[in-house]
């Protein structure tokens, strides 16, 4: 079973990335979750750096993703 998660903000459907990168930096137990302009934005982060995050954690087993 496969659940589809949208950004809270923007009501952007998520990808899997974007709704673990938000777990994993934000709240695990996060259910209004963010895509990367959103969350981007509310933390001042660059956007263009989250995709290469998310990948990095994913290269260090990260369980989220």
């Amino acid at each position: 079973m496969s659940f589809v998660y949208f950004c809270s903000v923007c009501k952007k459907e998520l990808t899997a990335d974007e709704f673990a990168l938000y777990r994993k930096l934000v709240r695990r137990d996060g259910e209004n979750c963010l895509c990367y302009h959103c969350l981007a934005e509310q933390f001042d982060l660059d956007e263009e750096k989250l995709p290469e995050m998310a990948e990095q954690f994913k290269k260090q087993g990260c369980m989220l993703f």
